[in-house]
Order: C-alpha cells, then sequence, then structure tokens
C-alpha cells in the first residue's frame, strides 16, 4: 500500500508542477495583456455587433423621417412615351346638304399618323389627407425615438455584462490560484496524517478522512479551472478577443489575461453613498429607458388612432398637368408628322371613400384597445422597474454589510495564523495545527474575495437599473 500510495503522490505532484507552469510560470515566457475595466469597456464598445446593429436601425429610422417629411411637398411626376401605330389609309364620308337636298357634302379624313410621342408632367398637391402625413412623419419621428432608446438600452446592458464578466472573470482567477492553496494544504494535510499514522498517533479513519479530503481538492480546482475556462471565453467574446486558438493553447491565453481593477477600491462615483431608496427610484424610473420607451409605445398607440380615423375625412389636393405631345389627342385634325403640340391643365379634386367607413368603424376600435392595452403595459413597466431598482438596493446595502463583516473575519483569522505560526516557531504546536489555522485563513480569504466580487457586480447592476450613468 505504501508503494502505490507512493506512486499516487508522484504522479499527482507532476501534474500539479505542471498545472502551476501553466498557471503562474507561463506569463514569465510570454508577454501579458493587462487590462483594467475602463479599457475592457472601450473595447467592448468598439466590438459589440448588437451595438452596431441597432446603431445601423437609428440611421435607417432617421432616412424614414425624411422621407416622410418630404411626402408633403407637392409630387410631380414624369412621363414619356412613344408608340408606332399601324397605318390607316385615308377615307371619306358624304353627308346630305341642310341647305340644298339636291346635293351632299364630303368630309375628307388624311392618313392617320404613324408615330406618337408624348411627354407628360403631372402635380398633384394634398391639401388636405384626413391628417394622414402629418401623422405618419410623426409615426416615423417616433420611431426614430424609440431606436435611439432602444440603442441607449443595449449600450447600458452591454456595459453592464462586460462588467459582470470581468468581475468573474477576476473571480475565477483569484479562484483558481486560492484553490491550487487549497489543494497544496490538502496534500500536506495527508502528507502529516500519513506519517502521524505509520507512528501510531493517528487511525486508519483519519487517513482515510485526509484522503477525502485530498480528493475534494482536487475536484475543486478542476472545477475551478472550468469556471475560470468559461469565464475566460464569455469575457473575451464580449471585448473581441479573438479564441479561435483557444482549445489548443487555453492556458496562454488565460495566463496572459491580466485584470487591474481592483473590486475593493473601485467604486462607482454616480451612485450615492447612503443609497436613498426614494431618491434612488424616482432618478431610476425617470431615467430608465425601458419606461420612456413605454411612454413612447402609448404616444405612438394615440398617433395611430388618429391615422385609422382618417378615412372618416374627404381628401382634398390640387392636380395640375402639362403635356407635350404630337399629335396632341386635345388637338383635332393633325395631318403633320413633328408637330408637338403643348396643353395644360389645373384644378383641384376632393374624394371621399364611402366605401372604407364600414373597415374605418372596427380599425377606430381597434385603435381604441391598444391606446388602452398601451396604458396599462406603461403601468406594468413601472411596477416592475420599481420593483427591479428596489432589489437592486436592497441587494448592495446586504453585499455591503456582509463585505465588512467578512473582512473583519479575515483580519481574525490572518491573526490567528500569524499567532499559530509563532507558537509553531517555538515547538508549541505541530505543523498539523498551523496547517489547520492556514486553511481556516484560506477559507476566510476565499469568502471575503468572493463577497467583494459579488458587491462590484450588485454595485453594476443598481447603475444599469437606475441609468444614473450618462452615456457618450
Amino acid at each position: 500500500m505504501k508503494t502505490k500510495s507512493h506512486s499516487f503522490n508522484k504522479l499527482k505532484d507532476l501534474a500539479l508542477a505542471c498545472f502551476w507552469f501553466c498557471l503562474v510560470g507561463l506569463p514569465a515566457f510570454s508577454q501579458s495583456l493587462q487590462l483594467s475595466l475602463e479599457e475592457a469597456l472601450e473595447l467592448a464598445l468598439k466590438h459589440s455587433p448588437a451595438l452596431r446593429s441597432a446603431l445601423l436601425d437609428v440611421e435607417a429610422s432617421q432616412a424614414k423621417v425624411y422621407a416622410s417629411h418630404l411626402r408633403k411637398l407637392p409630387q410631380l411626376g414624369f412621363m414619356a412615351s412613344y408608340q408606332r401605330l399601324s397605318e390607316v389609309p385615308p377615307s371619306s364620308v358624304e353627308m346630305p346638304n341642310p341647305f340644298n337636298p339636291n346635293s351632299s357634302i364630303t368630309f375628307e379624313f388624311p392618313p392617320s399618323l404613324l408615330d406618337h410621342t408624348n411627354f407628360s408632367f403631372n402635380l398633384q398637391f394634398p391639401f388636405f389627407a384626413g391628417f394622414r402625413l402629418s401623422e405618419a412623419a410623426r409615426l416615423s419621428e417616433l420611431n426614430l425615438q424609440g431606436r435611439l432608446l432602444n440603442l441607449e438600452q443595449t449600450k447600458r446592458t452591454l456595459i453592464f455584462e462586460v462588467r459582470r464578466a470581468y468581475w468573474e472573470n477576476l473571480r475565477a482567477q483569484e479562484n483558481t490560484r486560492l484553490l491550487f492553496e487549497n489543494l497544496s494544504l490538502a496534500q500536506r494535510y495527508y502528507e502529516l496524517t500519513r506519517d502521524r499514522q505509520l507512528q501510531g498517533t493517528a487511525t486508519q479513519a483519519d487517513l482515510l478522512n485526509a484522503l477525502n479530503r485530498l480528493k475534494q481538492a482536487e475536484l475543486d480546482l478542476s472545477n475551478a479551472f472550468l469556471i475560470l475556462k468559461k469565464a475566460f471565453l464569455n469575457f473575451a467574446n464580449l471585448i473581441g478577443i479573438d479564441t479561435g486558438d483557444f482549445l489548443a493553447e487555453n492556458s496562454r491565453l488565460l495566463t496572459n489575461l491580466l485584470l487591474s481593477t481592483d473590486p475593493l477600491s473601485f467604486h462607482f462615483d454616480k451612485l450615492p453613498t447612503d443609497l436613498d431608496e426614494k431618491a434612488l427610484l424616482a432618478l431610476g424610473l425617470s431615467r430608465r429607458p425601458e419606461l420612456r420607451q413605454a411612454q413612447l409605445l402609448r404616444e405612438t398607440a394615440q398617433h395611430n388612432l388618429s391615422l385609422a380615423q382618417a378615412d372618416f375625412y374627404p381628401s382634398l389636393s390640387l392636380i395640375g398637368n402639362i403635356t407635350i405631345a404630337d399629335p396632341n389627342p386635345r388637338v383635332a385634325f393633325q395631318t403633320e408628322s413633328g408637330n408637338f403640340t403643348t396643353t395644360w391643365s389645373i384644378g383641384v379634386q376632393l374624394t371621399y371613400n364611402l366605401g372604407a367607413l364600414p373597415s374605418t368603424f372596427f380599425e377606430n376600435e381597434a385603435g381604441l384597445k391598444n391606446l388602452a392595452k398601451s396604458e396599462t403595459d406603461l403601468e406594468r413597466q413601472q411596477d416592475l422597474l420599481t420593483l427591479d431598482i428596489q432589489s437592486c438596493i436592497l441587494t448592495v446595502k446586504e453585499l455591503k454589510l456582509e463585505v465588512d463583516l467578512l473582512e473583519e473575519m479575515t483580519k481574525s483569522a490572518e491573526e490567528n495564523f500569524r499567532i499559530m505560526t509563532e507558537r509553531n516557531r517555538q515547538g508549541l504546536i505541530t505543523e498539523l495545527e498551523l496547517n489547520t489555522s492556514r486553511l481556516a485563513y484560506l477559507r476566510a480569504r476565499f469568502q471575503a474575495f468572493n463577497s467583494r466580487i459579488n458587491l462590484a457586480i450588485a454595485q453594476a447592476d443598481l447603475l444599469r437599473a437606475t441609468a444614473l450613468e450618462d452615456l457618450n
């Protein structure tokens, strides 16, 4: 059993040495990428396809606004046509002479013109179209405002996701280091217990317990490394780092990314220190793009209702035409080819679509229902955002208390470890007891660091919920 255990430990030591080289030693042989949170945000804003898509939506809506306003201008159309007709021979018609019953009058018709060429300019200017044009223009403006709000919401969501991914990646890096240290302690604890068992001062149950603790530490480290990989991939995808060779060189990519922003020293200037719930709630509801978008949808429903009522009104338009043709249909007895004649017309046109009235009544009813729905959606959105902001405020407050408590516990564990180290140096306690105090100190550091990460993520989430951050 001793030989088997010795071989197991040799293989394990070799694996741990390779892992430690990949995790810690490799950056010494290659240039590291040091990245602060602000630099990560800048990279993400430049790289994000979702942000580019939202920006293109805004630009497309701007073009539609210009088009809707141009439709209010007089509409001038041009038409040109040419026709080649089949030849019709000359003809004549005889009619009785009303003044002389014994004679007749003969009308001679020349051969038809074979080439017909026509140029026509048509003007239509709607003086009144049942508010269709003005409502359509206003709806296009509201659509543009909605696209701008979607762009803002996309940007705020992206900023929060990058901050969370940054902290999660930093958490995964630190947890991997701490769990590697935990594995070293578990391995040393197993070796000490094995020596005591050989000396007869520890039981076989103690040795099995130490072995289980070692295996659990190995499993924890393996899981931590897997979480680190996932956190890195998510973060790299957000900021635009190429991960095409990740599977081949994952250790190099993981260890070369050094996150320089400390979650303990980092704070948001926009968030008040007292976290006044009433003030933050008022500010958040006035700035959240989702609530402004719900208000915009209500206004859009109002204008859609007005547009649906357009068929209740008649349309009045100014119409005009200029025709240059050979032959001109308004000019009779044209016998010469190549003689273009110009004619024009101008007038007003009043139309009223009686057949559309039944459907207009139902469209009006649907518009009223949609307006009522948009008002209900606005109220529902306000309730959801209120709950979101309040939950974020409570989470930050709770985590601040937790961080303060765990910091004190960490200091206490550190002092205890210092005392136990001094007592071990004086020979008052065994290395096994020192190992136990060091493990307690390690666990306190682990809990305190993860609590700080949770607080940083919660603060970023509160900043998202209140929308206090001004976007460029």
